[in-house]
């Protein structure tokens, strides 16, 4: 399990996590009746958590988050000017293997979910301001925020990422074909592939299915139900 805590007294089963900031990040495996089997904690002088999890099939785990200034992962360290997203994967004992961020320019950039597709890629979600820097690829927007889908492979290299705003990637899943299932709010009108949704008053939800990597192929939009694939 993944999250964040604000406070010396935080304990996890007899674990106390020791705070070193204003808000730390942790990984943590429990056994099957939720007694602790290791915890690590990931310093740094801001705010940093994770908030996506998942395993693939030889055990690794891997975890999405964001942090400020810099963050502490094992033995790494990422390092930034503002708020930045992480994406890192940990062998079953909790070793760092590697970690990858936005690098955002002085902007701001989180991770809010991620899925293990069915070839060992890493596909997450979350949202970025202004410029960030995926790998060899680069986004840029004039938005507040855009929402963006990456794709990594077990190696932490992108493969692929698509942005589309005003909004934010909140959740992702894998359908019987290997495709992505996004869902999110967005703020008055956004573009998804083809289609152009005008919220209905300040913010409204989206669901959408993506093609290979990068391409959206469908989007629905809801006013007072939410419209499945």
């Amino acid at each position: 399990m993944t999250g964040f805590f604000d406070g010396n007294n935080s304990t996890i089963d007899t674990s106390t996590l020791i705070l070193a900031g204003n808000i730390n990040g942790f990984l943590a495996r429990l056994d099957s009746i939720g007694h602790v089997k290791w915890i690590h904690t990931f310093s740094g002088p801001g705010i940093n958590g994770g908030s996506g999890l998942k395993i693939d099939a030889s055990l690794n785990i891997y975890i999405t988050g964001s942090f400020q200034d810099s963050i502490q992962l094992g033995s790494l360290k990422l390092y930034d000017t503002a708020k930045d997203f992480f994406l890192s994967k940990f062998d079953e004992n909790g070793n760092i293997i590697w970690g990858v961020q936005a690098n955002c320019d002085g902007n701001y950039a989180a991770g809010l979910d991620l899925i293990i597709d069915f070839d060992g890629n890493c596909c997450l979600s979350g949202y970025f301001s202004g410029n960030a820097h995926f790998g060899n690829f680069n986004l840029s927007t004039s938005n507040t925020s855009d929402m963006f889908i990456a794709k990594y492979n077990s190696n932490g290299v992108c493969l692929g990422i698509k942005n589309f705003g005003y909004a934010s990637g909140s959740s992702i899943a894998l359908d019987n074909d290997n495709h992505i299932i996004c869902s999110g709010e967005f703020f008055n009108t956004v573009n998804i592939g083809s289609n152009n949704f005008t919220s209905f008053g300040g913010q409204d939800i989206y669901l959408a299915k993506l093609g290979e990597i990068v391409g959206i192929e469908e989007g629905r939009l809801s006013n007072s139900e939410l419209n499945i694939l």
